[in-house]
């Protein structure tokens, strides 16, 4: 939920969205104070569409922030109406999860941004928990830090009684595209597990375990695929039961991580992952960075200062030189959890 405003670059602002983002600033903000930080009133339906589709770069840097506040506002509104929902229908005394979009290209680097996103839409909450989508590929000298920071990151923003997980951990070879040109070996599957599990994981969601068959519509479509899903009449390529429902690459490596888990499972239940005296501090406004105006200079200009500084660097240099050296470290969400001047 949320992704595609950002991976397309367009937030969410229909005149409905926009009467409510004026709602918001209005209990944010003292009336003269909302004067001052934008030249049109948010009263008339009509310069605020104006003044919120088309910003002027005289408040080009304000707009940006509050837009982004207020969405992770919106998403939290919206993920309470789900479970409202469902248990308007019958679905209660369960749990709700919220799957954290972000990786990609085998790198976590932009995972944050849907950890900002979704900041107020699961820390604190009860019946709620969250997990990440977990698309690192074969982990290397170049990225193996990024499962760790990963893990750390989502943890961070949990309240104690909400456990860390994973929602999107992919079980099988990364060959997505069914071409055979890309694999990864079963081993890597195997270590993502441990690691993962070692790192305080609590559920970790095998995805996709099987592969399958969309099937045609009825009636037919005109859109060159006619089928229910976007991938075509095979999918799930990669998964380690096939489409044809036979055990494919990586699946015995997979059943025996998974059992040697199992082994121990009264005690990595309650197992603590232990820390020496050193976190790694997580600012998530920094990566509220999921869309900007295409012509405001002021934003692009702060995007990128952003994006230089707030992490990827230091993932790559300082938090991969903590690991190999046998530091043990954890993150701490600082806009929540402040760091102790002692």
């Amino acid at each position: 939920v949320g992704m595609l405003s950002w991976v397309t670059n367009f937030p969410e602002l229909t005149d409905v969205t926009l009467a409510d983002f004026a709602v918001w600033l209005k209990q944010r903000y003292p009336a003269d104070a909302l004067r001052r930080r934008y030249p049109f009133s948010f009263d008339d339906v009509a310069a605020r569409a104006q003044g919120v589709r088309s910003p002027k770069e005289d408040y080009a840097a304000e707009l940006r922030m509050d837009l982004g506040h207020y969405l992770r506002h919106r998403s939290g509104k919206y993920f309470q109406a789900l479970k409202g929902f469902a248990e308007e229908f019958g679905v209660r005394d369960t749990l709700f999860a919220v799957n954290i979009h972000g990786t990609g290209g085998g790198r976590a680097t932009p995972y944050p941004i849907g950890i900002s996103q979704l900041y107020e839409s699961f820390p604190g909450w009860k019946n709620f928990f969250a997990g990440s989508d977990h698309y690192l590929d074969e982990l290397h000298t170049g990225n193996v830090q990024d499962l760790y920071v990963l893990n750390m990151l989502t943890d961070s923003v949990n309240s104690d009684d909400q456990p860390m997980t994973s929602l999107e951990f992919p079980a099988g070879s990364v060959d997505y595209g069914g071409n055979y040109q890309k694999r990864v070996d079963p081993s890597s599957i195997d270590f993502h597990i441990r690691m993962s599990i070692a790192q305080n994981a609590r559920l970790i969601n095998y995805y996709l375990f099987a592969g399958g068959w969309n099937w045609h519509l009825d009636p037919m479509v005109a859109d060159g695929n006619g089928r229910i899903g976007i991938t075509g009449e095979r999918h799930g390529t990669a998964s380690p039961i096939n489409p044809e429902g036979k055990p494919w690459i990586g699946f015995d490596r997979l059943i025996r991580a998974t059992q040697a888990v199992m082994v121990f499972k009264d005690k990595l239940a309650v197992m603590e992952e232990e820390h020496d005296d050193v976190e790694l501090g997580f600012i998530p406004d920094y990566f509220m960075t999921e869309f900007r105006y295409p012509t405001s200079e002021k934003m692009a200009t702060m995007i990128s200062n952003l994006e230089e500084y707030r992490g990827v660097n230091a993932w790559d240099i300082i938090v991969k030189a903590m690991m190999l050296s046998g530091l043990r470290f954890t993150a701490r969400d600082v806009q929540k959890r402040p760091l102790d001047p002692k």
